[in-house]
């Protein structure tokens, strides 16, 4: 089993070429934990937690990025800090150093105090996460989405 923070990963974790896994997590962590998490941060991670304004932002930076480098970790078998990442032309992260033989590829989503991670074998994924405030969704949205014949009960 591997360790990590209040979760137990499984051994051996392993994506056959068919399988899309996928990761809901909490990043509503202890202190604790979160220190460690930033411990695997690259320099580039840590100069963009400093640009966040809010402490909250900070610290879900902080557990969104350390808890995918323990997730790609585990998969690859590889500590968490070793790991480097590049960017496409809209930013999104992938693996800098993924072979073609054995490329692990992913996709995260953040949304309040909950990360969404999506991981695959040779294939791009995608995933979204967004959280949805009750009196929009009740109300407001209705209003500007719809017509007055839609929203008549």
């Amino acid at each position: 089993m591997i360790e990590f923070l209040p979760y137990t990963l499984p051994p051996n974790m392993e994506i056959a070429p068919d399988e899309v896994h996928v990761w809901l997590v909490s990043l509503q962590i202890p202190s604790d934990d979160l220190h460690r998490l930033t411990t695997y941060l690259s320099p580039d991670e840590e100069k963009r937690v400093q640009k966040f304004h809010f402490e909250k932002d900070k610290r879900d930076y902080c557990a969104c990025r350390g808890t995918l480098r323990v997730i790609l970790g585990a998969y690859l078998k590889q500590n968490p800090a070793s790991l480097s990442f590049s960017h496409n032309d809209f930013g999104k992260p992938f693996l800098s150093e993924n072979t073609e033989a054995n490329k692990l590829l992913f996709n995260l989503s953040h949304s309040r105090s909950m990360a969404l991670y999506c991981l695959s074998r040779g294939r791009r994924v995608g995933i979204d996460l967004e959280y949805i405030h009750s009196e929009i969704v009740e109300g407001l949205l209705n209003e500007h989405v719809f017509s007055s014949r839609e929203t008549t009960k």
